[in-house]
């Protein structure tokens, strides 16, 4: 079975995404629920308004701006992976100003500047990944475009709202086709570095995120103080926590085949 997945992971791997590219748009388009932008905690601050869902984005700035502040002391061994990783933290940061001018008066033309931080830094950490364990070649290749593209699907998503056939498929391939294929990456193919388990552990913490954010009224209800959303603001910015912390610890490793 090793044998067999180490000749033919790279067709596993565009077998997974033309299967997930083509499930998805088989569905009917996807519209974003009417109530999106109506969040449970309504409560301002000393004037800031929506207090909580804009104060729990200040962990994206301190973990990007860290991470920023020390990129010169991580272990990169090439221009594209050192690319990828820059434009990931330039992504998280961006999020929280994005984010925060969404969440203080929300509605969809907000959201759009809320959503192309997050897809930027969603692909640029992939394609990071790419580089270091499948191919620089592709990645330096693929990069430009798909981020592009990626921040295209936020724009589609805006106009096809606004036009009332609301579409969100495109934007949600952007971020669940990475989610899939990054574990088949870290288990079929080595890396030059080590602590890549980590990544795992981003997966869980982004995971666990979204499940809040489905759950915002229901977290609120049940206590009145924190609600679901703040949470999910919480879990997401300890995902980019765990991706610093790897380029913080990681070294230069022998690569092992499987």
């Amino acid at each position: 079975m090793k044998e067999f997945i180490r000749n033919y992971r790279d067709s596993l791997l565009v077998f997974i995404t033309l299967s997930v590219i083509t499930i998805l748009f088989l569905h009917p388009p996807i519209p974003q629920y009417e109530n999106y932008n109506f969040f449970a905690n309504q409560c301002s601050c000393m004037g800031l308004p929506h207090a909580e869902n804009t104060i729990t984005n200040l962990p994206f700035l301190f973990v990007g701006l860290w991470g920023l502040m020390r990129f010169r002391r991580y272990v990169i061994t090439c221009n594209i992976e050192r690319f990828c990783w820059l434009g990931y933290l330039i992504g998280v940061t961006c999020t929280f100003f994005g984010s925060s001018y969404y969440h203080l008066d929300p509605d969809n033309f907000r959201l759009v500047w809320d959503r192309i931080p997050v897809v930027f830094a969603f692909i640029s950490l992939f394609h990071a990944i790419l580089a270091e364990r499948v191919s620089k070649k592709f990645a330096k290749i693929s990069l430009l475009p798909l981020l592009a593209l990626s921040i295209s699907t936020v724009i589609y998503w805006y106009f096809t709202e606004t036009w009332g056939l609301g579409d969100m498929r495109a934007y949600i391939l952007v971020q669940l086709l990475p989610m899939l294929l990054i574990p088949f990456i870290l288990k079929w193919y080595s890396s030059r570095y080590s602590h890549g388990w980590m990544l795992l552990l981003v997966g869980a913490w982004y995971l666990l995120a979204k499940i809040f954010e489905g759950l915002d009224a229901f977290v609120y209800d049940l206590n009145g103080y924190v609600s679901g959303h703040g949470i999910k603001h919480l879990l997401a910015a300890l995902a980019c926590v765990q991706v610093v912390w790897m380029l913080e610890r990681r070294s230069l490793l022998k690569v092992k085949q499987i």
